[in-house]
């Protein structure tokens, strides 16, 4: 009775509202997490240079007390060491003056101790360490520390 008349197929280019939204979260997902990794990184390589620097400036200290330790310009209150510590700032990453941005560390200073060889009674050597503190309150207020040791002799 009713012949179906055959309509014309209609092909629409283009993707539906749903397609759209599920392709804007997706890219939004991928760019919090890039954002996210880019920022974790720059801060871990912020505490790379911050430690870095440290050790720099402790590696500087202790050269210092060990040649004044070789050419037997220590002193009796220099062989008591510095427990009350010597500031040094260790990261300033804008302007100089402005110090709520810097990081201060304070290089400790064990006393020297004189030891003899077994091997020679005549010969003492001194045993120097020092060590570095610092906290790092542009992160999460972490403190950190290095310490080093030498030994190293007097020359005559």
């Amino acid at each position: 009775m009713f012949d179906r008349i055959p309509r014309a197929k209609t092909f629409q280019a283009g993707f539906t509202l749903i397609e759209v939204l599920v392709g804007m979260i997706i890219i939004a997902a991928t760019a919090s997490s890039v954002f996210y990794g880019v920022t974790y990184a720059r801060a871990e390589i912020r505490k790379i240079i911050i430690r870095e620097r440290a050790l720099e400036e402790l590696s500087g200290y202790m050269d210092y007390w060990v040649a004044r330790i070789n050419y037997g310009e220590l002193s009796i209150p220099d062989q008591n060491g510095d427990l009350s510590g010597e500031e040094v700032v260790i990261y300033n990453p804008t302007d100089p003056e402005d110090e709520t941005l810097a990081i201060v560390a304070k290089i400790y200073r064990d006393p020297i101790d004189e030891e003899y060889s077994s091997y020679n009674a005549n010969n003492a050597y001194f045993i120097l360490s020092a060590r570095i503190e610092w906290i790092d309150h542009l992160s999460n207020n972490e403190p950190a520390e290095i310490y080093m040791e030498t030994k190293t002799f007097k020359f005559k």
